[in-house]
């Protein structure tokens, strides 16, 4: 069996991390294609992609956890990406921001 190695390449995730969010600052446990975390305030994290993306359409998904409580993530307002940038929202199940032990961030696009 054989595959086209497009299909391969297209379908690969260009950028993801695995980040310990916790308040006393977010640190990454393991990632491709990020150089840095920065946490903006609570529930925001935000993390610098180092190859860029081609333009700032590319598809985000993000997942969040903690011990013994739920978390809702999302990848931020309309805007707040760019092709070097992306960010992940976390907020406990009240809608209120809040850090998080477990943050995570995929990205499928096209590389510049």
């Amino acid at each position: 069996k054989s595959l086209d190695t497009s299909y391969v390449f297209n379908g690969s995730a260009k950028a993801w991390t695995n980040i310990n969010g916790e308040a006393s600052g977010p640190a990454s446990r393991d990632s491709f294609n990020v150089g840095s975390i920065t946490d903006v305030s609570a529930g925001q994290i935000n993390y610098a992609i180092s190859s860029a993306m081609v333009n700032d359409d590319y598809a985000r998904t993000v997942a969040a956890g903690d011990s013994g409580n739920r978390r809702v993530a999302d990848t931020g307002a309309a805007g707040t990406h760019t092709t070097t940038l992306a960010v992940i929202i976390t907020e406990d199940m009240s809608g209120s921001l809040a850090d998080v032990d477990d943050a995570n961030g995929v990205l499928h696009g096209d590389l510049a």
